[in-house]
């Protein structure tokens, strides 16, 4: 089953834009990754990663997460990024964007102005979106203020992770706080 994401990078003023992510969107799955990717691959420089994931990539990722293997995916892996059929011998070896290899899909385009404009972004569809700025990463979930009031689904911030620890973050209370009514402090 997929969980849907974005990831994204802060347009000026409120808001973000970004890229289709299908599978293993949680906290725990995705937000990880792009910590150790960030960390490992990218060699701690937020736009060299954002360059890759976001810009070079804008059909957006079937999967970034390692399918076979518990480590990270190279920075040499994303040369050979495309989408693979599940009996394709090297299924899992690279990430699986959708504008490479077998799908070859247009371009689209994720843009968030939530709370005051949540069209672009469909809050509904796109459960977790990961803003990759230059300070830290910011985690939003999809989220609905007043369930009585008729209000639509919005995305809000549930958790912010400063790039410069050295420790794993949280990612597991990340995913709690998407129940939570308020979120005092985003810093996991």
């Amino acid at each position: 089953m997929s969980t849907r994401g974005a990831i994204a990078v802060p347009t000026t003023g409120k808001g973000w834009w970004g890229r289709y992510h299908h599978f293993d969107s949680y906290p725990t799955k995705l937000g990880a990754e792009l910590f150790r990717l960030y960390h490992d691959t990218f060699d701690r420089d937020h736009e060299a990663m954002a360059q890759v994931l976001v810009k070079d990539h804008p059909a957006g990722w079937s999967t970034l997460i390692r399918i076979h293997s518990p480590s990270v995916f190279e920075r040499e892996h994303f040369e050979h990024a495309g989408f693979m059929n599940l009996d394709d011998p090297d299924y899992g070896l690279y990430p699986l964007c959708y504008c490479h290899g077998q799908r070859e899909e247009e371009e689209q385009v994720l843009t968030c102005r939530c709370p005051t404009d949540p069209t672009g972004c469909a809050p509904v569809f796109i459960e977790w979106a990961y803003v990759i700025t230059p300070a830290g990463l910011l985690a939003l979930t999809s989220w609905h203020p007043d369930p009585g009031a008729g209000q639509a689904f919005v995305h809000r911030p549930v958790a912010f992770v400063d790039w410069d620890r050295e420790t794993e973050p949280d990612w597991e209370q990340a995913q709690r706080r998407a129940r939570l009514i308020e979120v005092a402090n985003l810093t996991l």
